[in-house]
Parts: C-alpha cells; sequence; structure tokens
C-alpha cells in the first residue's frame, strides 16, 4: 500500500467516525497522514480532533497499519525463502537431493578443497623501460590492462608467453618485432618475481582481489650500446656488480662507489705532492701541528695506483650543492625537497667554518656528507640511546620528512651508507610496514642502560618495596597508565615499547614509506633489516679484521703496524666510529677493507696520519718512537671537531 492510499484510508476512517468535513480539509491542508500522527502528543492532535475518542480512534488506526505493513513484508520474505527451499537441485539420478538444497550445499562445501576454484582472474599490463625507467605503455600504443582468468597454479614462466601473445600478437608490436626486446614478468609492486612462484600461492600471500602482472621489456638495442654507457664497479664488501642502467632501480645515476680495492705497491713521499692541509687554521706541510690530512679524491698520479673514474662516467645530468660545515642537515634537507634531485649526480662541495671551499672531491665528500647528515639528525630530530627513533618537531613539514627519506635512500645506492642507529623496528615499519623483530629488545636498545636494568631484574624477579616504587619511576617516564604486578608486566612493557617505537613515530614513516619502497628488494624480506644493521655496525673485531698491511714492512713499520693494532682494539665505540670516519669517510662498517700504507716525512713535527677517504687507504709514518707517543698523537686527531679535507 502506497503513502496515497494510508492517507486516503485515514481520511475515510475520519468520515465513518462522522468527523466534521472542516476538520478533516484542516487536516489535509497541513499535510497530517499517518506517519506524522505517530510522532504527534495527544495535546498537538487535539488541535485538529477536538473530541478525545476520535484522538483514541486515529491512533489505534495508525498503530495497526503499522502492524500490516510490517506483516506483509515478513510474509513477502517468507514466500521467497520458501521458494528458494522449492527449488530443484537434480542429483545424477536426477532426483532432488536433501544435501543438494541451498543451505545443506553450502555448509558440506566448506573447508572441501575440491569445490576451490581451479582459475583466478588476473589483469596484464606492459612496462617498457625506456629514458632510465619503467614506463606503462598505453592501450593507443599497444599496451593498457588485459584480463584474463587462468589456472592457479600456472607459474610466472606460464604467463609469459600468454603476455607475448597479448602484447605481440604474430611476434610484432607497434614497437617492433619481439626479437628486439629482452621480456620477463614482474608483479603488481613492478619487481622481478622468482621463479616457480604460481598464481594461487601469489593470491594466498597478497590477499587482493585481483593480481595485476606485467610484461617488462626492454630493448636489446639499448643494450649492446658502448661500453661507456654502462661501468661495472666492483664493491670489497660483497662483490656487487653496479650497472648505470639498472633494471632493478629507477635512479639513473647513482653516485661512484669507490670501495674497490687498491694495490698499493708503494706510496711516494709527502713530499713530492702539492698538499694544502686546512684545520681550522691553514696548516702548511711544514707546519708543526699533528693534524691530520684526508684526501676525497683519488689523485695520486704519481704511482698509477690511484684512478680517477669520475673523468670516464658520462653523466647526462649533475646537480651541484655547496654545503657548509654546521648546516649540513638543513641545507640538505632543502635541496632534496625536490624529487628530481633523486634521477641526478650530486656534484658536492664543502665550505669550512673559515668560509673557504674546501677542495676535495670524490665520493669521499659524499661520504663525509651522509656521515655528518645523519650525526646531526640522531642528534637534534631522534630519542634513544643504543637505538634511536625519528621525533615529531614544529619545524618538520611533511615534504621535509619525505626529503630525509629520500637522503636515507640515495645514500644506500650512492655508497652503501644506511643509519645503523635507527631501531629495527622502526625501520621495518617504514620499508615493509610490518615489524617481525622482537620489539621489547629493540625498546632496551632504545632506553638508558639503568632503566634497561630495572626491567630485566623485573621481568626475572618481580620487585618489592623500595625496587617496586623505582620501577613505578621507571615506567611513569613513558606514561604508563596501568599498576604492573608480576601477571601484566610482561604485556604492559610490550605496550610500551609498541608506543615509544611505533606509535609516536607513525608519521614519519607513512612519509618515509612510499620514498623508502626501493629498498624493499634490497632486504630480501622484513627479516633482512636486522641483519643488515647488524653486519653495517662497527666494532674493534671488524676494523682490526679490515686492517690489511703491505706484505713487506720493515723493522720500524713493523712496530707502527703493533701499535695500529693495539690502539684500534683499545678505542671506545664513540672513538672507534671517529677513526673509520678518518679513514674512510663514514663511521659504518661498509668496506672489507682499510688499507694501511707506510710514509716518510721531513721532520717529526711533520708527521701525522693522511687518510684518502675514496680508496680506504691510510697513510702511517713509522718514526715512532713508542706507543703512548703514536696514541697520543692519533687521539688528538680524532678529537678534534672540525677535519678539512683538501688533497690536490
Amino acid at each position: 500500500m502506497m503513502a496515497e492510499d494510508y492517507e486516503d484510508g485515514l481520511y475515510r476512517f475520519l468520515e465513518k467516525r462522522e468527523v466534521p468535513a472542516s476538520l478533516i480539509e484542516n487536516m489535509k491542508s497541513d499535510k497530517i497522514d499517518t506517519e506524522v500522527i505517530k510522532l504527534m502528543t495527544d495535546k498537538n492532535l487535539a488541535k485538529y480532533l477536538p473530541s478525545y475518542g476520535d484522538r483514541l480512534a486515529v491512533m489505534d488506526f495508525c498503530k495497526s497499519l503499522g502492524k500490516s505493513a510490517d506483516k506483509r513484508k515478513t510474509d513477502l520474505l517468507m514466500r521467497l525463502q520458501k521458494k528458494l527451499r522449492r527449488r530443484p537441485e537434480k542429483n545424477i539420478s536426477g532426483s532432488e537431493s536433501d544435501d543438494e538444497r541451498p543451505g545443506h550445499r553450502q555448509n558440506k562445501l566448506t573447508g572441501n578443497a575440491n569445490a576451490c576454484k581451479v582459475r583466478r582472474k588476473i589483469e596484464i599490463g606492459w612496462l617498457h623501460y625506456t629514458d632510465r625507467k619503467w614506463k606503462s605503455v598505453r592501450a593507443k600504443d599497444g599496451g593498457g590492462t588485459r584480463r584474463l582468468c587462468v589456472k592457479k597454479n600456472s607459474s610466472v614462466e606460464d604467463l609469459l608467453p600468454i603476455a607475448q601473445d597479448l602484447f605481440f600478437p604474430g611476434g610484432v608490436s607497434v614497437m617492433g618485432p619481439i626479437s628486439d626486446f629482452s621480456l620477463h614478468i614482474r608483479d603488481f609492486q613492478q619487481e622481478v618475481l622468482e621463479d616457480g612462484l604460481s598464481v594461487g600461492t601469489m593470491y594466498q600471500e597478497t590477499k587482493l582481489p585481483v593480481l595485476r602482472f606485467y610484461l617488462a621489456t626492454k630493448s636489446k638495442v639499448k643494450e649492446n650500446k658502448t661500453d661507456m654507457n654502462k661501468v661495472a664497479i666492483t664493491d670489497d664488501s660483497n662483490h656487487l656488480q653496479e650497472d648505470l642502467e639498472s633494471e632493478e632501480f629507477p635512479f639513473p645515476d647513482p653516485f661512484l662507489y669507490c670501495e674497490s680495492e687498491v694495490e698499493v705497491q708503494s706510496i711516494p713521499p709527502v713530499a713530492s705532492q702539492v698538499e694544502v692541509v686546512t684545520d681550522v687554521a691553514i696548516i702548511g706541510e711544514n707546519s708543526p701541528s699533528s693534524s691530520g690530512i684526508i684526501s676525497f679524491g683519488s689523485n695520486h698520479h704519481a704511482s698509477g695506483d690511484y684512478v680517477d673514474l669520475d673523468d670516464t662516467i658520462p653523466y647526462e645530468e649533475s646537480k651541484a650543492i655547496r654545503l657548509h660545515r654546521g648546516s649540513i642537515l638543513t641545507e640538505m634537507v632543502d635541496n632534496f625537497m625536490d624529487e628530481s634531485i633523486m634521477t641526478k649526480f650530486l656534484d658536492l662541495k664543502i665550505i669550512n667554518n673559515n668560509g673557504e671551499e674546501e677542495k676535495a672531491v670524490g665520493t669521499g665528500v659524499i661520504k663525509d656528507a651522509l656521515t655528518e647528515f645523519w650525526e646531526e639528525f640522531y642528534s637534534g630530530y631522534t630519542t634513544g640511546v643504543n637505538s634511536k627513533i625519528p621525533y615529531l618537531r614544529h619545524d618538520m613539514s611533511d615534504s621535509k620528512w619525505r626529503a630525509v627519506g629520500r637522503i636515507l635512500v640515495k645514500g644506500w645506492y650512492s655508497c652503501r651508507y644506511f643509519p645503523v642507529l635507527l631501531s629495527t623496528s622502526f625501520l621495518e615499519q617504514v620499508i615493509f610496514d610490518e615489524v617481525l623483530s622482537d620489539i621489547t629488545q629493540n625498546f632496551f636498545e632504545y632506553i638508558p642502560d639503568i632503566e634497561r636494568e630495572t626491567l630485566l631484574k623485573a621481568m626475572h624477579d618481580f620487585p618489592t618495596g623500595s625496587e617496586y616504587d623505582e620501577l613505578l619511576d621507571t615506567l611513569s617516564n613513558y606514561n604508563c597508565r596501568r599498576s604492573p604486578n608480576a601477571s601484566n608486566f610482561l604485556e604492559i612493557l610490550k605496550e610500551i615499547a609498541h608506543k615509544e617505537l611505533l606509535q609516536e613515530s607513525r608519521f614519519v614513516s607513512d612519509c618515509w614509506r612510499e620514498v623508502c619502497r626501493p629498498l624493499r628488494k634490497e632486504f630480501h624480506g622484513v627479516g633482512g633489516i636486522g641483519d643488515l644493521l647488524t653486519s653495517l655496525k662497527i666494532t674493534n673485531k671488524r676494523v682490526l679484521k679490515a686492517l690489511n698491511f703491505p706484505e713487506v714492512v720493515s723493522e720500524s713499520e713493523m712496530q707502527v703496524k703493533k701499535y695500529l693494532k693495539r690502539f684500534v682494539s683499545e678505542l671506545s665505540v664513540e672513538d672507534l666510529r671517529k677513526f673509520s670516519r678518518f679513514c674512510t669517510g663514514t663511521d659504518i662498517m661498509s668496506y672489507d677493507k682499510l688499507f694501511v700504507r707506510f710514509a716518510t716525512f721531513e721532520s717529526d713535527l711533520a708527521r701525522r696520519p693522511i687518510a684518502h677517504t675514496c680508496g680506504n687507504v691510510l697513510e702511517l709514518p713509522h718514526t715512532y718512537d713508542n706507543y703512548p707517543q703514536f696514541r697520543s698523537e692519533f687521539l688528538s686527531i680524532l678529537k678534534c671537531c672540525v677535519w678539512d679535507m683538501d688533497i690536490v
């Protein structure tokens, strides 16, 4: 029954009760119908129906209409259900089985593997490598998105011929014959798929409604260009072959990674080189100072032991950046707010505290700039002791946080620099948006030693008395809102760790996630992040193992060799990081070899260590009389706040 029918029924009902026509017309003019009457009070309704009996009769009439409407809906639903139950589903013999009724069949097929779909829908697109990055091919150019059904057990190898037939019908496309291209399949994240991975397995792992794949093509003609466009650089730390036209990463011109092994047979005398040494004041070679010299380039051409690779690689586009000592963080953030910087080679120049441009060039400048950037970042933009978590600042917008993420990615692909002091749990959330590491253990690295001792003791033996008060004081530092006891302490500890490491830094991790997405393939899963951070953290044992001395040394050089080993073994973690930065430009173990060579100086006053950070070479005098003398002079260099790195 429609609303108009309800109204006509109401007015007919009033006429039967001999309600005056004027009152009925007044109700019609004010649009008083059955639905409105349900909302009216007796006092409001009395304005239209003065008779109390009429008002009671009208109210009862409206209620009966509502009940009849609900009854009709219920009857309709029951009739539909009855029809569904009567629908025949024949078995093999042609008769209807009770088990084949809809309700019974649904219960029977629950968990039935034979009832699962054997085919699934997928989408296939086309990616082509051009202009040093992967681009989607549109439908008008023969690409677009193709939708089809394939068997769930279809592997990557099975999808490749299907995609070839779709985009290269008859072996030819708009871009040319299929023989001119190298082809492979990539997943929905545009990453290379593992061989043997099936469509069904990917559906189970990703939980996506529809999987998308790409046919990735790259012109063979472009790959066969002159060798000037492809340079293989060997890294001693993992013998990684870097291709400047890498298919795995869209940045076209990663920095030159000069951690290559340098077999130096002899070091020419220092006097035969032109040197400009600056350490707050300008110091010549013959000046009585123990300041160290660090070379930011491989400019030793006298013996041919060092090769300047910067002149052999034709970078198409570069960006010159001037950085000032003490302001490197803010200046790098400002420059990396431009997304296009990720596709450019950076020509860094550093201005020292005297306002003079340092003469250093090469990858050593990049490594030193990255190291100083992250040292400033740890100090002013993070919280934590041995493990750091970024914290929100009013002067850091989302665009600036994304710029920091770009610096992280650029540093890794340029010279394998990675901020190892950032928390493992935080980095897992940034790169993979999931956390597999032990968040409680990461929290213990985040807090001070005295608080860690209190919490560890409570985990094994829950305290009472004054020790319980000490535990409450520790938990109050992290705004604990629950009263701890022996049964809920571990749960409270995990909740606090989650808040401190993940929740409060969620805005930063969201800003970094898309920027750091290319790093996913570098770690081979979430667990790879913890392994990488462990391998890059510097220790006395690892630095000692990296020291590489000449095979033939004199008696005095052998003595200095022992001094250096003893010196390294005694260094604290903080001084060890300074030592590594002095020698290699970086404070992490991104190198396997630190080459030690011995040099001769004209006098003891000119004696000082000289480091060539591009090739990880440390030159040492061999004229020290004893170990305390060696240690004193080297420590004075490491304790210096400013190192100007100028050898030309």
